[in-house]
């Protein structure tokens, strides 16, 4: 039955007939488990809609599922690119390169960041129909293309320049990432309120000196830092004006993956103030408990740093929305998003790897 599920997505993929593969898999989605063909045809399916936020969901876990796929690889380059991270697009296309120097979509996109330095250049390209060069489509029969050997000159020049193109590409968009205008304060701006209870009394010095790190933190992609910042700013007695600077930029903040993310917290940081964590995202290990599975989703008690039957650090709640197979006192590797109400916290798991027993 699954397979005959499959079977017709990818009939009408052929197609591109995306809006039906969306009707046909979406509704069955807790009935896979570890498919990466399924979550890579809605993931692709999105992305031909316009839906890019599912486009980007879908192909993450895709991507966590057959880590070396290009097609994955280089769709998800493609998005990271229209949200104005060109760091991790070239990252991406790199990685692309690496497993297949001649893959054709990767050396368009290099190229692309070549000559598309500037935001708002970049912002108009990807929204133009040529931008649709980069998304998967259905395989076709293989041309000659005329400028074969351009490209493979192309290509050698970038795999030896590499490493040069990437640093000459953060340090011209670095300052530019979208949303960075937030961690800015004016010279005549109001810092400081003291008329209320907060949960952290800042001097306006403090205040400045957490912009300052959020501004350091956001344009280094180091989006688990620029979150503890910005709870500690809402916490604080910062003036509402700096706060709403705050939540603009966590608007910003971006989801990661097991292979992306950057500056992991320990369960005993995260319990020393679990306030300051609301909304970052860790990876834990830990061993499953009190497992319940419903149609909606998956719940159960982690038990942290127990996976080797050895240290409890805690035990945490997580709870799952997409299909994974899990049984009961399984050993887990969890990647998920803190929720904290400023003592207690839940786990959102973003993708599981399961570990050896």
């Amino acid at each position: 039955m699954k397979g005959g599920t499959l079977k017709q997505a990818s009939r009408l993929y052929g197609k591109g007939k995306y809006s039906d593969i969306l009707r046909l898999l979406e509704p069955q989605v807790f009935r896979y488990r570890e498919s990466f063909r399924f979550y890579f045809y809605l993931g692709v399916s999105c992305i031909h809609i316009g839906d890019l936020g599912g486009a980007f969901s879908y192909l993450s876990r895709a991507s966590d599922l057959k880590k070396d796929d290009q097609e994955t690889l280089n769709a998800l380059g493609a998005l990271y690119l229209k949200r104005g991270d060109q760091e991790n697009a070239l990252r991406l296309w790199l990685q692309v390169l690496d497993l297949n120097p001649k893959n054709r979509k990767a050396l368009r996109g290099l190229e692309f960041l070549k000559k598309n330095q500037d935001p708002d250049g970049v912002y108009s390209v990807t929204e133009s129909a040529a931008f649709k060069q980069f998304y998967p489509r259905p395989a076709r029969l293989p041309r000659i293309l005329p400028w074969a050997v351009p490209v493979v000159l192309l290509l050698l020049a970038l795999v030896i320049g590499g490493p040069y193109i990437l640093r000459f590409v953060e340090e011209r968009t670095a300052s530019r990432r979208p949303g960075f205008e937030a961690t800015q304060l004016q010279e005549d701006e109001t810092l400081t309120e003291y008329s209320g209870t907060y949960r952290y009394i800042l001097t306006e010095k403090e205040i400045t000196d957490s912009f300052q790190r959020m501004g350091t933190y956001f344009t280094a992609h180091r989006d688990n830092l620029v979150m503890k910042e910005i709870n500690y700013i809402l916490g604080s007695n910062a003036a509402p004006g700096l706060k709403e600077k705050a939540r603009l930029l966590s608007t910003y903040v971006l989801p990661p993956t097991f292979t992306t993310i950057k500056d992991s917290f320990s369960y005993a940081e995260v319990m020393k103030d679990p306030y300051l964590y609301n909304g970052t995202y860790v990876v834990w290990k830990g061993r499953v408990s009190n497992l319940k599975v419903s149609d909606a989703e998956i719940r159960f008690d982690f038990l942290v740093g127990y996976h080797e039957n050895q240290v409890l650090e805690g035990i945490v709640p997580i709870e799952l929305t997409f299909a994974a197979h899990i049984g009961a006192n399984l050993p887990l590797e969890v990647l998920g998003r803190i929720q904290s109400d400023g003592s207690s916290i839940l786990l959102t798991a973003l993708s599981i790897h399961q570990l050896e027993p």
